[in-house]
């Protein structure tokens, strides 16, 4: 397991990728927060968010923001999952890029746990990139926002159920993109889906259970993992935090056996 732990790391440094992936969403992450701090609402979530907002002048532009309702905008926002998944999805395919090292891969045993090194190696790098965004909104804080620090402690529960839902949604993204086997593939169908092809299936699927069932309040995005991504914040309900972590946890188990399941075909 620590050889391809070590393998997979070596492999995600040597590619550019990585690196482009992190420059990019440190920029949105940057430009998010100080849409933040110009917005009339003092949030701002997803691009979808920006099309539609009429920001103050800049002789009324002071937030109410907190610097750890900063984090948890940025946290809690559509672009980071993103930019997580491409990673997810470039790492779940690395083996099939024309630049892999076979000879080391053939050194290794018990290949089928790569799936789980892979896991490890999407969580670590959303940690990183999630640390690197705050250390930006910490600057950004220091010479424009100067807002207070505020309570840590419902950033931090947050965050730990954040980064669970990442890490599932990660795991997730490997299983199903080891299913398409080519990266360009994977990588577009997951920036469709995240980007646009999500929010109009749960419009759809909440349109039908509406007509169907008159059930007005029902929202199918608190059924799955990205949704729940987009909806739990630090004031969300216990009930809807409590949902949250059961459908991730089953999602976990299915991503799981379909990563285990592709993994193994490999070695058999």
């Amino acid at each position: 397991m620590s050889k391809l732990l070590k393998l997979n790391l070596f492999m995600a440094l040597k590619s550019r990728s990585t690196y482009i992936i992190l420059v990019v969403a440190l920029i949105f992450a940057a430009f998010f927060s100080v849409m933040m701090y110009y917005s009339p609402t003092g949030t701002i979530s997803s691009v979808e968010d920006i099309s539609v907002t009429k920001f103050r002048s800049d002789e009324v532009a002071t937030s109410d923001n907190t610097f750890f309702e900063y984090c948890e905008n940025i946290l809690c926002s559509d672009f980071i999952i993103l930019f997580v998944s491409v990673f997810a999805c470039l790492t779940a395919l690395r083996e099939y890029s024309d630049d892999f090292i076979k000879s080391i891969w053939n050194d290794i045993p018990k290949k089928q746990y790569s799936f789980f090194a892979k896991v490890l190696l999407v969580l670590f790098y959303a940690l990183v990139l999630l640390l690197l965004c705050f250390l930006i909104i910490l600057l950004l804080n220091v010479s424009i926002f100067k807002a207070k620090l505020g309570d840590p402690v419902p950033f931090l529960k947050v965050f730990a159920i954040q980064i669970l839902m990442e890490l599932v949604m990660g795991a997730l993204v490997i299983s199903v993109s080891k299913l398409m086997k080519k990266p360009i593939v994977a990588v577009i169908v997951t920036i469709v889906y995240i980007a646009v092809a999500y929010q109009i299936l749960a419009s759809f699927i909440n349109l039908i259970a509406d007509k169907a069932f008159h059930a007005g309040s029902f929202d199918c995005k608190g059924y799955t993992v990205y949704g729940n991504i987009m909806k739990i914040s630090a004031g969300s309900a216990c009930g809807d935090i409590t949902r949250a972590l059961i459908v991730t946890l089953i999602f976990a188990v299915l991503a799981v056996v379909l990563g285990i399941r592709e993994y193994r075909r490999d070695f058999e």
